[in-house]
C-alpha cells in the first residue's frame, strides 16, 4: 500500500501528515499476476492506485514506468496459433505489452502497442503451446484508469514443480555460492519426494524460502525474491506440505 502525504499550511508553517491511500490492485506486482483461463472473453481491470516495481520494463522505454497490472496466459491450442489481446474498452490511454520469462529480470518482449484502437491498445502474436505469456497493462505516461482486457481462450497453467523452481533460480544469474546453496536445497527436496519422504521435502522447501527471504534486498532483488517465494509456496502446496 502506498502512502499519500497531505500538507496543510498553518499560520507560520506547513504541516505534513502521512495518510494511507487505497490498496493497489491484487495483480499490481508481476509475482501476483492474474491467470487468464477458460473461454475467450473480456475481463474488467484497473490500474488506479497501481504502482511499478524495480526492474519493471517501462512502456516502450520512452514514456516511463507508470501504474501497471499483470496477467498470465497460456494458449489452449495444441499448435502455434495467431491470437490477439486488446484494451479497446477503457477510461484512459492504455498501453499493452506481452512478454515471456519467469521473473522481471528475465522478461523478453514478444509484442507491444499503444493506440491500436484510439486510446486503447491491441496486440497480435503467434502463441506457442505450453508457453506462459505475461501481459502488462499500463498507461501512457502517468495515466491510469479502468479497462476491459479482451483475451482468447486459455489453459490453466500447470502448478509449478521443483524442476521449474530450479529453472527460475538458474535464470536469475545469482552469485554462484548463493545459487549453489539454493539449488542444493531444491535437489535434496526432489530426492526426498522421489522416495516418498514428503515431510522431509517440505522442510527443505521451507529452508529454501527462508534463505531467499534472508537475501531479499541484498543479493536478490525484492521482485525476484517475491517470485521465488510465491513459486516455492505453490510447490509446497502441490506436494501436500
Amino acid at each position: 500500500m502506498r502512502r499519500v502525504v497531505l500538507c496543510v499550511v498553518a499560520t507560520t508553517m506547513m504541516v505534513c501528515v502521512a495518510s494511507a491511500s487505497a490498496a493497489a490492485p491484487a495483480n499490481d506486482n508481476f509475482a501476483d499476476a492474474e491467470a487468464l483461463a477458460g473461454p475467450a472473453g473480456t475481463l474488467s481491470g484497473t490500474t488506479i492506485d497501481a504502482t511499478s516495481e524495480p526492474e519493471e520494463p517501462c512502456d516502450f522505454d520512452v514514456w516511463g514506468c507508470g501504474a501497471s497490472v499483470w496477467y498470465t496466459w497460456q494458449t489452449a491450442a495444441t499448435t502455434t496459433t495467431q491470437v490477439s489481446f486488446d484494451t479497446c474498452v477503457n477510461s484512459y490511454d492504455t498501453t499493452l505489452q506481452v512478454f515471456t520469462g519467469n521473473s522481471l529480470a528475465t522478461l523478453q518482449i514478444v509484442t507491444e502497442d499503444d493506440g491500436g484502437c484510439f486510446r486503447g491498445s491491441r496486440v497480435d502474436f503467434a502463441a506457442a503451446p505450453g508457453t506462459t505469456y505475461s501481459i502488462r497493462v499500463g498507461g501512457y505516461g502517468t495515466s491510469a484508469g479502468t479497462f476491459g482486457l479482451q483475451h482468447p481462450s486459455g489453459n490453466t497453467p500447470p502448478p509449478p514443480t521443483i524442476d521449474t523452481l530450479i529453472g527460475s533460480v538458474e535464470a536469475l544469474g545469482l552469485p554462484s555460492k548463493l545459487e549453489g546453496g539454493l539449488l542444493k536445497k531444491l535437489n535434496v527436496a526432489q530426492t526426498k519426494l522421489e522416495i516418498g519422504k514428503v515431510v522431509a521435502a517440505c522442510k527443505r522447501l521451507a529452508a529454501f524460502i527462508d534463505q531467499v527471504e534472508r537475501q531479499r534486498g541484498k543479493k536478490i532483488m525484492d521482485a525476484d525474491a517475491n517470485a521465488l517465494i510465491d513459486e516455492a509456496r505453490a510447490v509446497r502446496e502441490s506436494v501436500g506440505c
